[in-house]
């Protein structure tokens, strides 16, 4: 099959000759169930979220060029090994490049404190995670918010 990189490079091929003025980021997977690894690759994209059965929290590693930036980008292709009970979480930037009334930004830092406290056992945890930056925010919304949280439950 194809490769994350490799899809990526599909993605960015196909936009650049319609897309002339802005950039894309993105994070294209694919997951093998029956190991639990997940193959990967960033493109420009800030890390996943790593949440430990323990509720701990990590950033999985990696790094990529952004899509549309330059004419041929790398993508690297990077594995990782998700453990039952273990959690990742995707997510759009625009969740922590919020700012208050006051013009204080949110930040990634708050972002994932704020993951953390609310990953505990917590059925609505995207839910929370996503109210709790809106309302930051003060309901102004200046950039789309997209979660998508995925465990291993076996």
């Amino acid at each position: 099959g194809l490769s994350p990189g490799d899809g990526l490079m599909n993605i960015h091929n196909l936009l650049l000759p319609i897309i002339t003025q802005h950039y894309i980021s993105a994070i294209y997977l694919n997951y093998k169930p029956e190991s639990g690894e997940i193959i990967y690759s960033y493109g420009g994209h800030h890390p996943m979220l790593h949440f430990t059965s323990e509720y701990e929290t990590s950033d999985i590693e990696g790094s990529g060029m952004l899509l549309l930036a330059v004419p041929s980008p790398e993508f690297k292709n990077y594995s990782f090994v998700l453990k039952k009970g273990e959690k990742i979480l995707l997510y759009s930037d625009g969740l922590y490049e919020i700012r208050n009334r006051n013009n204080n930004l949110f930040g990634r830092t708050n972002f994932i404190r704020i993951c953390k406290l609310a990953s505990e056992k917590n059925p609505d945890f995207l839910e929370d995670v996503a109210n709790y930056s809106i309302n930051f925010g003060g309901g102004n919304q200046t950039d789309d918010i997209s979660l998508l949280l995925m465990e291993r439950l076996k």
